[in-house]
């Protein structure tokens, strides 16, 4: 069980907050506030105890280097009018002068500390490190439920030497994908969804779920892969080419098992010469065509099987949903669930973003995680490394 925020008995501590705040940014703007808006429970419940709050996270990937256009300093006005909080920024975790700023913050401020991975020594997970940032604080609260399948120095290594909790967002997100885990009782029947276009990321998943999941879906250019490993014709379409035994090898062990995998039949796709967009069935495509969505057909054939579900796990996109020719198939899929009776759980950035941009509310759906490496690699049954520090002695 996690020991939760819930369980801090004392007030007026010095905290670091693990928070992931790697939100996608373009020209100065931030695009979406999921994780931040997702954040502001646990900074809330933590100021309400009178905490004094330093939050540390990583924006981008600046490979253990200081590169002030990955500065978290950029941050600072959107923290402060969508959290409705004074922040005071601090360039250097590990200045010694941070204790004293965290001991006199007023009420409603709070501190924001420079991009932890500037630092090569947190994904080195480095024990050093760790103690150096931990001597500043009197306890730990994780609340970066997109990274707790890493073990770096900030969510891992500082844990061990902290009285630690988990935030109200890690809380949530694992209370409902411990719910859709191999090993609990899930409703059945239950659909898998997935979408994307990298394999390595996506058939442990489908592996785990074979014999538990009664249809597994799968689209994008996920599922050009495993036509291809059938032989089929998928013109100039995207798919990997290494993994085309493993496609083939998952094909043949879900017919050994109580799962039926079901990929589209017909597909949204431009011609390559003339630009033409068409919808065709798999044997009408030709060698300049290209693949980017489901068809109408796929479309329905996905509804009648989500309708009869009780529990959809979704993960990725169906196309190239970014553009608007080819947005229909996710578009539909993502009403489809909506409008089922089923349990859904969707997760990863891109399944975010498309909610977003079709405007879906995330309360039209029962769960929707801030992690998608994350959900995914807690699906595949393993445990979360940040997690695990975080449980109950």
């Amino acid at each position: 069980m996690l020991n939760t925020v819930k369980n801090i008995k004392e007030k007026n501590l010095k905290v670091l907050l693990r928070a992931d705040l790697n939100l996608p940014l373009h020209e100065g703007k931030i695009l979406d506030y999921t994780r931040l808006d997702a954040l502001k429970p646990t900074i809330n419940f933590l100021l309400h105890q009178n905490q004094k709050i330093a939050i540390c996270s990583h924006l981008g990937r600046p490979k253990g280097e200081k590169n002030l256009k990955l500065s978290l300093k950029i941050l600072i006005p959107f923290l402060e009018k969508r959290l409705g909080l004074k922040v005071k920024f601090f360039e250097d975790i590990l200045c010694e002068n941070l204790e004293n700023e965290l001991s006199s913050l007023k009420e409603n401020e709070i501190i924001l500390l420079e991009n932890i991975r500037f630092y090569k020594e947190e994904k080195q997970n480095s024990n050093e490190f760790a103690q150096k940032i931990s001597s500043q604080f009197d306890i730990f609260v994780n609340d970066a439920f997109g990274v707790s399948h890493r073990s770096h120095a900030s969510n891992v290594a500082v844990a061990q030497l902290l009285p630690s909790y988990a935030g109200l967002l890690m809380e949530n997100e694992i209370k409902n994908l411990e719910k859709i885990r191999i090993g609990t009782p899930i409703k059945k029947p239950l659909t898998l969804i997935v979408g994307g276009a990298k394999m390595k990321t996506k058939t442990p998943v489908i592996k785990e779920y074979l014999d538990h999941a009664k249809n597994i879906l799968i689209g994008g250019a996920l599922a050009n892969t495993f036509l291809k490993s059938q032989n089929q014709v998928i013109g100039k379409s995207l798919f990997e080419e290494e993994e085309i035994k493993e496609a083939r090898k998952i094909l043949d062990l879900a017919q050994m098992s109580k799962t039926r995998i079901v990929l589209p039949n017909d597909f949204v796709i431009q011609n390559t010469q003339n630009k033409e967009i068409s919808n065709k069935t798999i044997q009408e495509i030709q060698s300049n065509d290209c693949i980017y969505d489901i068809g109408k057909e796929t479309v329905k054939s996905f509804d009648k099987i989500i309708q009869k579900s009780k529990t959809i796990i979704f993960n990725g996109p169906l196309g190239l949903y970014v553009e608007k020719e080819f947005e229909n198939g996710t578009k539909e899929i993502l009403q489809s669930i909506k409008k089922s009776k089923a349990e859904s759980f969707l997760g990863g950035g891109d399944t975010v973003d498309a909610l977003h941009d079709y405007h879906f509310e995330f309360n039209d759906f029962t769960h929707v995680s801030t992690g998608g490496g994350a959900m995914l690699t807690y699906l595949e049954g393993k445990k979360l490394p940040a997690v695990q520090v975080l449980l109950k002695k």
